[in-house]
């Protein structure tokens, strides 16, 4: 079984893709946050919206930036993400 916090199922993306977790977080800023590079780039071939702002303003990226991980980083900057 999959959940938010680790990688997310292949299966479960369709479902999860555009979902927002009770505290305002997506499946894609919890995995930017996590490190979980393969469950970011399957989130953005399913065209997520890599833009969404938390609660505090935050997104995808600047989250990836906050927890010192380039490739996610790079990643989320070649899918056109923004702080």
């Amino acid at each position: 079984q999959c959940d938010w916090s680790s990688d997310v199922c292949s299966s479960d993306l369709g479902a999860l893709k555009d979902a927002t977790a009770p505290n305002g977080y997506t499946a894609l800023m919890l995995a930017a946050r996590g490190e979980h590079l393969a469950t970011v780039r399957l989130l953005l071939q399913r065209d997520v919206e890599v833009n969404h702002r938390g609660p505090a303003g935050e997104t995808a990226l600047s989250i990836a930036r906050r927890r010192e991980a380039p490739p996610v980083v790079e990643l989320l900057k070649r899918a056109g993400a923004v702080e």
